[in-house]
């Protein structure tokens, strides 16, 4: 019979009072470091969920005996602890009134690695990528590959029992962790492990798992008959997992088992170890295509039956949200074909390729046989495989990029139902959405019959409402059908916790409730997950709280773009609705971590190097809403803490191109930077780097005077006390020749040929005058008729605004814009090409201009506007690039790409252009930020992370090259940091070496 409720005494919200004692404690006992300012509270108060709680403080270990020592203090003062790795959960498992441990930044090392028996041990604030990195040249992978692996630590994998695309083949979490090494809140501290083990642990070990081991034993029938079946159930603690068996036929379980899932309800995790498996040596991947949604549901439980290890399923929705997405829309022309409704990626995988092709055959007749004859692309080049599953990897990012209030819930995603029932599961479910007055978004796994499914709502209005009634609705629909479970992937947390019990019954919850009383008999391990918890649709506890609003701004950009269509009222201004879009593309940031990648593109250069969550895109924007909706205190967006929050930023934009949610992170700083300079004025640093295109015509002219602060010893010392420019750093060489004083002639060429602009930019004016002679010379020795860009007005070179910008100083920024589009705006007019060389400045007239100066003239130059490496490549790919080249004495090249050029898809231009150059090897390295930016490098206080953001791939990479390498860059910023970098490393290898534009390695190469 079922048991009433044990009534414990838990603390769900903690009150704030003795904090400080309690932050006064953690400082004195622990190394890590300790975190109870409101701000730093506040970018832990969110994970990706539609939860925001304040936690009490946060702990971030720098060793296991910190994280020890923290939890034993906590303990004793009655304060709930919460570990946390990536803070990426969906269902609000990492966010609650309690002391949050940061596994993340120091815990996450590889303690111990057995090849031959295939297993690891790892600390909790692992990477599930940086591991797999790690085992890569031993022929081995963990393979529980969940999408957010670029950011998904191994603690919060084991804590929420992930699952991963290719779960058919390799099972969950749970299946593939051998033990736990765990402390418990009252300071026990064992190794869950075999049942085999068991005899000869501690003491108190074989009591407790005995108290386990009589609840288990007391519902076995009740687990066998309410306990879901499906492969996919990780609903509460995995009790069915644990059953001893009866006295005289044990069952062999292991105990770890029962903490997989768990979410740090149970004990603290300290060590993971892991089951590691063979990586397969070939793949093949099928793209099968579906003019409904409803046939692509009816296919999964006949594709299974060939042995795939994943069959994943994209929506039309995502396929529409990527095509619409700059990084994902080349891909997903390559593998689609006409306008599917859906289509499911089936993948092949295993050490005979052969084998894989056959089965790839089979798929392609088994479509056929099920009516859609020619309906599968298939794929076997791994580098468009591996394209195609990045695409499908953000799918969830992806849905969170739509624009405006309303936005895909994450509540009812997990629901896992055996095969034969999907397509009439999807249907009803698909109803039920429009009872509602909404639709859904669906993606995942197939293979397995979980779908992540999101009904679109808004939380800031009526979305609470609708989520409860549509739950109901849900949880209802998976009871009837047999063995299925309603949590099927991502946890319970805070959103599925209330729905465990109408699934298992009564009984079985009030037996978690004694599985978590026997672990955690005060209930201080993250209270009010799995059991006890909060009702889900509680809206004190939601990121949207009743009430919430932010400020309104007199925006210095125009931000209209991030509106949700119509969503504007009758009477809205212009400025309002500007106002309101920054306040859209703030939140648009959904906490997906994927701005914690470390090994991949641009994003996010300041964390890589400092690893601190406010230095991320996602601690920014967080900082960024809390501040505009008043929860950090008046005039927050313009305080010093919201300084300190966006001073690492570098403005690289990498968060607009791979942010799957869009976040433009180096607009919002320029944003941020313009009401703060209003209120708090500039530094005379910061006016000699804004003003720079103004005084720069004086000082070419007096460029020996200008240049002495690098020749005079003591000058730099001093530049760093009066200015705060590093006295490591050498500053650019003002030159006497400024390309802007050359003779203007006419255009060469004939008159028929095709005619360009080339516009100048400030450093290539005036520092670097070469560059721009020799992309004169290439365009020309190309036939092309080049126009040299000129204001009308004034002797003064057209400038891009771009050091306004880096100020705040958008007046000044826009002035200069619309100076430079009225002197462009002839050559515009006739079609003509705006070629530009720094990929800051002339990304500027595709970027910022539009913002500035929104209006046909703005888009209009965007249009027009292209590097000189865009322009060249473009017109060889047309086949009109007349452009002879000949060998060079170097036979390679050692490419580092701008972060704009990056952001920009530009990056693609400069390798082809290279390889025009016969004979030339070209090699790209694979670098984030170089760390200069722009002024940002020159900064004193910048210095040192500017310098490790270079030492994270650039300048190891350029050591290593040899002699004869040519160094290719082709930002100014870039340039300067490798010729620093190089000459002030004392490292192996620190020979100082230059790397050069582009066009002037096109003009070595140029046949005479």
């Amino acid at each position: 019979m079922d048991r009433a409720p044990k009534q414990v005494a838990t603390v769900t919200l903690h009150p704030r009072m003795g904090d400080d004692a309690l932050a006064a404690r953690l400082r004195r006992e622990i190394r890590g470091e300790v975190l109870f300012d409101a701000a730093s509270r506040g970018r832990y108060s969110t994970d990706a969920s539609i939860y925001q709680i304040e936690p009490i403080g946060v702990v971030v270990p720098q060793t296991e005996e910190d994280a020890r020592i923290a939890i034993q203090i906590a303990a004793e003062l009655g304060v709930p602890i919460l570990p946390r790795g990536g803070g990426t959960s969906q269902c609000g498992q990492t966010v609650g009134a309690a002391l949050v441990i940061d596994n993340s930044k120091y815990l996450n090392q590889v303690l111990a690695f057995d090849k031959e028996a295939r297993t690891a041990i790892v600390q909790p604030g692992m990477v599930l990528d940086q591991l797999n990195v790690f085992l890569k040249p031993h022929g081995l992978w963990f393979p529980v590959d969940v999408s957010t692996s670029a950011q998904a630590t191994l603690g919060g994998m084991a804590g929420n029992n992930s699952c991963g695309s290719r779960s058919i083949r390799y099972g969950n979490m749970v299946h593939n962790v051998r033990g736990i090494d765990a402390l418990l809140a009252d300071g026990s501290e064992f190794h869950f492990g075999r049942s085999d083990e068991i005899a000869g642990a501690p003491p108190a070990y074989q009591a407790l798992v005995a108290r386990v081991h009589a609840v288990v034993r007391r519902e076995a029938a009740e687990i066998e008959a309410r306990w879901p079946k499906v492969l996919r159930r990780v609903q509460g603690y995995n009790i069915d997992m644990v059953q001893p068996g009866v006295e005289g036929a044990p069952l062999a379980h292991n105990l770890a088992h029962l903490l997989v899932g768990s979410e740090g309800t149970l004990a603290y995790t300290r060590r993971i170890h892991l089951d590691l498996a063979p990586l397969p040596r070939h793949k093949t991947l099928g793209v099968c295509h579906f003019p409904t949604f409803h046939q692509s549901m009816q296919a999964p439980q006949h594709i299974v039956k060939l042995g795939p290890t994943a069959v994943e399923l994209v929506d039309r929705t995502m396929i529409e949200l990527a095509r619409g997405n700059a990084a994902f829309k080349p891909i997903v022309n390559r593998f689609l074909k006409g306008d599917p409704d859906a289509i499911l990626l089936v993948e092949f995988a295993g050490d005979d390729r052969d084998e894989q092709l056959a089965k790839l055959a089979q798929l392609v007749e088994l479509m056929a046989d099920l009516g859609f004859p020619g309906g599968v692309v298939e794929i076997t080049d791994a580098g468009l495989q591996k394209q195609v599953w990045e695409v499908r990897k953000a799918g969830l990012n992806i849905m969170m990029s739509m624009k405006g209030d309303g936005k895909p819930v994450s509540f009812i995603e997990d629901c896992a139902v055996p095969l034969e029932h999907l397509a009439e599961y999807t249907d009803k479910l698909t109803q039920v959405f429009a009872k509602h007055g909404t639709r859904g978004t669906w993606y995942a796994h197939a293979s397995v019959g979980t779908l992540h499914v999101r009904p679109v709502l808004n939380m800031k209005e009526g979305g609470a409402a609708q989520m409860r009634a549509i739950a109901e609705e849900a949880c209802a629909l998976v009871r009837s059908y047999k063995g299925a479970a309603y949590s099927g992937e991502h946890g319970d947390g805070l959103v599925r916790t209330e729905w465990i019990e109408p699934i298992i019954g009564s009984r079985l919850m009030r037996a978690l409730e004694e599985i978590k009383d026997l672990f955690d008999p005060r209930g201080l391990m993250n209270p009010g997950k799995i059991v006890r918890g909060t009702k889900q649709d509680d809206r004190s506890l939601f990121r949207f709280k009743p009430g919430y609003a932010a400020q309104q701004l007199d925006t210095a950009l125009d931000w209209c773009e991030w509106n949700a269509p119509g969503s504007a009222a009758p009477d809205e201004t212009a400025g309002a609705g500007s106002s309101r879009g920054f306040v859209a593309s703030v939140e648009m940031c959904n906490n997906n971590g994927h701005c914690r990648k470390f090994d991949a593109g641009s994003m996010c250069p300041s964390y890589r190097a400092t690893g601190n969550e406010r230095d991320l895109t996602r601690g920014r924007a967080n900082t960024l809403r809390l501040a505009l909706s008043g929860q950090l205190g008046a005039g927050a967006f313009t305080s010093e803490v919201m300084r300190e929050a966006m001073d690492l930023c570098v403005s690289c934009k990498g968060c607009k191109r791979e942010c799957p949610t869009g976040v433009d992170m180096a607009k919002m700083k320029i944003e941020f930077l313009y009401h703060y300079q209003k209120r708090h004025g500039l530094s005379l640093k910061d006016r000699l780097v804004a003003w720079l295109p103004r005084y720069a015509p004086w000082a070419t002219r007096l460029h020996g005077l200008a240049n002495l602060r690098d020749t005079v010893p003591g000058l730099a010392r001093l530049s760093e006390s009066l200015l705060g420019l590093s006295a490591k750093r050498s500053l650019p060489k003002w030159r006497g020749d400024a390309f802007h004083l050359d003779p203007v002639a006419p255009p060469r060429g004939a008159q028929t040929a095709r005619e360009v602009v080339l516009l100048a930019d400030t450093f290539n004016n005036y520092f670097e005058p070469d560059n721009a002679r020799a992309a004169l010379a290439v365009l020309e020795a190309a036939g092309y008729r080049v126009h040299r860009a000129r204001a009308a007005d004034s002797e003064r070179p057209l400038c891009c605004g771009r050091t306004f910008l880096a100020s705040g100083l958008v007046d000044q920024a826009r002035a200069e814009a619309r100076r430079t589009i009225a002197a462009l705006q002839p050559y515009v007019a006739r079609g003509l090409p705006i070629i530009g060389l720094e990929p800051s400045c002339l990304l500027t007239l595709r970027d910022e201009f539009k913002s500035m100066l929104p209006g046909a003239e703005a888009e209009a130059l965007a249009e027009r506007a292209v590097l000189f490496e865009e322009f060249l490549a473009a017109e060889h790919q047309a086949g009109r690039l007349n452009l002879k080249l000949q060998a060079l004495p170097q036979k390679k090249a050692l490419l580092h790409g701008h972060c704009h050029q990056k952001a920009f898809g530009a990056m693609s231009s400069v390798e082809q252009v290279l390889g025009l150059i016969p004979e030339l090897e070209v090699e790209t390295i694979e670098a984030s930020c170089c760390g200069m930016a722009g002024s940002f490098g020159y900064d004193a206080d910048h210095y040192e992370v500017s310098m490790k953001m270079a030492e994270a791939s650039l300048l190891p990479a350029v050591r290593a090259a040899d002699a004869d390498t040519l160094l290719v860059a082709d930002g100014t910023s870039c340039r300067h940091q490798i010729h620093d970098g190089l000459k002030c490393s004392e490292l192996p290898g620190a020979v100082e070496r230059e790397a050069v534009h582009v066009a002037q390695v096109l003009a070595w190469a140029l046949a005479h």
